[in-house]
């Protein structure tokens, strides 16, 4: 290729992508400017919908205060455009909300849609689309199992508006469980949902009709929610536990309440959200989005801004652990037999391996070394490592620490250092999973 040919793609090019800006610029500048009479439409429209609809009547007016003042000091008339609009508007009205209950957004596209009532047809549609989905989401019912010692564990991340449809579900997930000693409730991810699916699943842990929570609308119009024991043809006694992080949110944390106000479970991990009221969503002008809190609780304990604080306060990614924890010290904690008492501490030690942190680099150097049967200790980068150098192709496999000298190997065996005099290390112990202990003596440090 030569340079004149060269220079001809170059010339190519940047005619190309000087026609592509221009055209960005005509369409970004095709949009009419805003004008003072749509500031002022979009400020009444906002003003009258906080006013019908929000639930909390003292900040819709002072957040229309707020409004008001700063249309009559031109101060939306500063927006470069119409997405700069939404935010100056909602940012005013957060700051008299003192929280982030109002959202305003720009949708262009919203004017393209047909906003009258869709037809019958299309409704049926619709609902045949979004439970399709939900069915191939099994209703945001995520894990279910039994873990060590007769604990059950069940993970959903949403509460499906599809009752009837995911009963089915629920009967099977809570049945798969219903033998446990415990279950726990893993909420950390739940971004909400239905309410009326909160008290539906609610159902299957109350023997007798109890009280939830009330709920307070805009018209000041008051729901009781209330547990119904003939809804559900099976009922789940064991303690429960609910996992909760600021991830738990809305509809979720709705649910931990209930269970926590009614001292029916026990909150493990990190302070949820902080959104107790029910939002909803609305169109302005046919290009506005808006979304406002129109249901509250009206108990005391409102978490509104502030979150759910757990009974058991904890890192989330350490919840589970925590919760198996306590769980094996009140409820596991007295075996009928010496097997399941060694099945016990074995579990309780696994647990106790992922909550508690190494030692220093320093006391783990004081394990390491080459023992019996070529089990090899090393500390690398203050994590500690065992490679069984007998086996060819043997992998090396990290170690956590339970306590006094006790490490977790595996799913299989525990070791335990047995510390002479001076702190170091002369041999170990090995604790099997059958129940069986060998003892392997140091060779090389």
């Amino acid at each position: 290729m030569n340079f004149k040919t060269l220079i001809f793609l170059g010339l190519i090019k940047f005619f190309f992508l000087k026609n592509s800006f221009i055209q960005a610029q005509d369409l970004k500048t095709s949009e009419p400017k805003i004008t003072s009479t749509e500031i002022k439409l979009l400020i009444d429209t906002i003003n009258h919908t906080l006013k019908t609809w929000c639930v909390y009547p003292n900040k819709a007016e002072l957040a229309i205060a707020t409004l008001n003042k700063s249309y009559k000091n031109k101060t939306y008339e500063k927006a470069k455009d119409r997405n700069d609009l939404a935010k100056l508007i909602a940012l005013d009205v957060q700051k008299a909300f003192r929280s982030n209950a109002f959202e305003l957004s720009y949708n262009p596209e919203l004017a393209k849609l047909d906003l009258r009532s869709e037809s019958d047809s299309a409704k049926k549609k619709n609902r045949e689309d979004w439970l399709k989905s939900e069915l191939e989401e099994n209703f945001s019912f995520n894990k279910i199992e039994i873990l060590p010692g007769g604990i059950g564990y069940i993970r959903w991340d949403r509460f499906t508006s599809f009752i009837d449809e995911a009963t089915p579900i629920l009967n099977g997930a809570f049945q798969f469980v219903g033998n446990c000693k415990a279950l726990v409730i893993d909420l950390r991810y739940n971004s909400g949902g239905v309410r009326s699916m909160n008290l539906h699943i609610q159902n299957y842990f109350f023997k007798q009709k109890t009280h939830m929570i009330t709920t307070v609308d805009n018209l000041f119009d008051t729901t009781k929610r209330v547990t119904d024991p003939s809804k559900t043809n099976f009922k789940l006694e064991m303690p429960i536990y609910i996992l909760t992080s600021r991830e738990t949110f809305s509809g979720a944390e709705d649910f931990a309440y209930s269970f926590q106000k009614t001292k029916r479970a026990i909150l493990v991990g990190d302070t949820t959200w902080g959104r107790s009221y029910v939002v909803r969503g609305f169109t302005l002008n046919r290009t506005f989005e808006m979304a406002l809190p129109i249901s509250r609780p009206i108990e005391t304990e409102d978490w509104t801004d502030k979150g759910l604080v757990p009974n058991i306060q904890i890192h989330p990614e350490k919840a589970l652990a925590k919760a198996q924890e306590v769980i094996y010290r009140t409820i596991l904690s007295k075996p009928t037999n010496e097997a399941e008492g060694n099945l016990f501490q074995r579990n309780f030690n696994n647990v106790l391996s992922q909550l508690n942190n190494l030692p220093d680099s320093v006391t783990l150097k004081h394990y390491a070394g080459l023992y019996e049967d070529g089990m090899n200790f090393y500390v690398v980068e203050g994590r500690f490592f065992c490679i069984n150098a007998a086996r060819r192709g043997a992998p090396h496999v990290e170690l956590n620490y339970i306590g006094n000298n006790l490490f977790s190997l595996d799913e299989y065996a525990q070791v335990e250092f047995i510390k002479d005099s001076d702190g170091t290390c002369s041999k170990l112990k090995m604790h099997w999973i059958t129940g069986y202990v060998s003892e392997k003596k140091k060779i090389k440090k």
